[in-house]
């Protein structure tokens, strides 16, 4: 099983047992049930085309200030990213809104909240 993930490194595509290793505790893994078999395709080709690309440290910041002004952007200014943004791009760019807004600074928790993603599993380091 394979794992996208934006990191200090930037995009990438990685084995889920390296993540597991690298993680401690719980890793929570969620599924789209909603989504097409098409919409599935799309949002995996989606995060295909960005890879490579920079991890968002910049953006890290913008989302945090967003948050207190308690004010989203609704377009991203860049091509970095952080997971739960390229998460939710991924779907959007399918047709499929995991997020209330724009993808822009999407976060964990609205993914985790959002009726579209259900919990599958935790998975825990052996």
């Amino acid at each position: 099983m394979f794992c996208f993930e934006a990191v200090r490194v930037g995009v990438r595509l990685i084995l889920m047992s390296e993540v597991m290793r690298r993680y401690h505790g719980g890793i929570a893994y969620y599924e789209v049930p909603g989504a097409s078999a098409e919409q599935r395709d799309g949002a995996i080709a989606f995060r295909f085309r960005q890879l490579g690309k920079p991890y968002d440290r910049p953006g890290i910041f913008r989302f945090l200030i967003a948050i207190l002004v308690n004010r989203k952007p609704t377009v991203r200014e860049d091509q970095a990213w952080f997971c739960s943004e390229l998460v939710a791009a991924a779907y959007r760019s399918d047709g499929l809104a995991l997020a209330s807004m724009s993808s822009a600074y999407t976060s964990p928790a609205e993914l985790a909240v959002s009726p579209e993603p259900t919990l599958h599993c935790v998975l825990k380091r052996e």
